[in-house]
């Protein structure tokens, strides 16, 4: 079928579209099948080449546009998100404090939370108070069953905000996790993690303090046992990982023996 053959109105409709599309591309409008910029071309950096520096051609411009700052050892994409994450969380609060909310809601209750939290002086006065009550149980443990009791206790407290959030810490002798499976991602597996990691490290700090060859010696027997670990999950190998325990000991004992000669 050609032109000349088609009914006169579906020629019509034909001719219509074609001047609308026409009109749409003189304003300088974008049409509708048109993809939007791509906004991971401003990071590159042309004057590279891809193929001899392809790292730099994909990020060079916005390495260039954030420098790592000169308290920071490293800078990457999640910084900057962090960053700009807790500026805005405290905007959020600063205005919810200065608000004037109605009680209970939930400016009133950010708002208050902040204030707290900002109030050093308050916090300095008040000291360890509000912390007795905890204190006072834990002191007061005499049986694995009350044991038992504070540890949940602690960890129904910290269920009241996700550790993923970044505002509350390892919990209590052990973390409970849901997490996908290391060895199947198209599953989830209940993952439980060790707490109480540093428990004991305060006197060992001048023996064990940042840049000591004993925290060296430490630092590079606990790798090795992480390099174990990874090959046994990866069923690369089976390393006997518990053999390798005692050097977490041997270890540092082997540097400070040495270096008193």
């Amino acid at each position: 079928m050609t032109a000349s053959t088609l009914p006169p109105f579906t020629r019509l409709v034909i001719v219509c579209r074609a001047v609308l599309v026409l009109a749409i591309v003189a304003s300088g409008r974008p049409l509708a099948t048109q993809t939007k910029a791509d906004f991971l071309a401003a990071n590159i950096d042309p004057a590279t080449s891809p193929g001899e520096d392809f790292f730099q051609y994909a990020t060079g411009a916005w390495l260039k546009r954030n420098p790592i700052p000169a308290y920071q050892g490293r800078w990457t994409v999640s910084n900057v998100i962090s960053e700009d994450l807790d500026a805005r969380i405290r905007r959020i609060s600063e205005a919810a404090a200065s608000s004037n909310a109605p009680r209970g809601s939930n400016a009133q209750l950010i708002g208050d939370f902040w204030s707290t939290g900002m109030d050093t002086s308050a916090r300095n006065r008040e000291g360890l108070a509000s912390l007795r009550p905890d204190l006072e149980r834990i002191a007061g443990v005499e049986s694995l069953a009350q044991m038992i009791d504070v540890v949940a206790v602690l960890h129904q407290r910290n269920m009241l905000l996700d550790s993923s959030v970044g505002f509350v810490g390892s919990r209590t002798l052990f973390s409970l996790r849901v997490e996908k499976d290391e060895r199947d991602r198209t599953r989830r597996v209940l993952n439980v993690t060790q707490g109480g990691i540093t428990l004991g490290a305060s006197p060992l700090d001048g023996v064990l303090g940042e840049g000591s060859e004993a925290l060296a010696a430490l630092t590079s027997a606990g790798g090795i046992l992480i390099i174990g670990i990874s090959l046994k999950l990866l069923e690369v190998r089976d390393v006997k990982v518990g053999n390798y325990l005692p050097a977490l000991l041997f270890a540092p004992c082997l540097v400070g023996i040495v270096s008193l000669f």
